[in-house]
């Protein structure tokens, strides 16, 4: 039985190959979205979860879990200080560094800083070679 015929039926058809046209560019943005840095920690789940056990045991009566209640509102205190100090050091844009993560702001700043030191380069060097 033949089946290379069936098989290779449309073998024949020649490729439509499109070129790439480039509408706009290629070149990159001098900013960059913020929308992925939302932190993905969830603070004070430990004493959280402790402070549920509390209240199941005692029945949901707050009075014999007021330990774990202060814990808690402890922890969710120091964690709102820490979140303020990130968001005061984010709003700055200050650039450490060997930093391995960076915030949306100061990728920008470095690709602006970049972009200024290339268009100096560019300069220099289209006076040079007009001298």
């Amino acid at each position: 039985m033949r089946l290379t015929c069936f098989l290779n039926k449309r073998g024949w058809l020649p490729e439509n190959k499109v070129e790439f046209q480039e509408l706009l560019p290629l070149k990159l943005k001098n900013s960059v979205s913020g929308k992925g840095e939302r932190s993905a920690e969830n603070p004070c789940v430990q004493e959280m979860m402790v402070l549920f056990a509390c209240l199941k045991k005692s029945e949901f009566h707050q009075s014999p879990c007021s330990k774990e209640i202060d814990t808690l509102n402890k922890c969710y205190k120091t964690h709102q200080v820490t979140v303020q100090k990130e968001k005061e050091l984010m709003k700055m844009g200050i650039l450490t560094p060997g930093a391995k993560d960076l915030n949306h702001r100061q990728i920008g700043m470095a690709s602006r800083k970049q972009s200024r030191i290339s268009r100096v380069i560019t300069s220099q060097v289209k006076e040079l070679c007009i001298w």
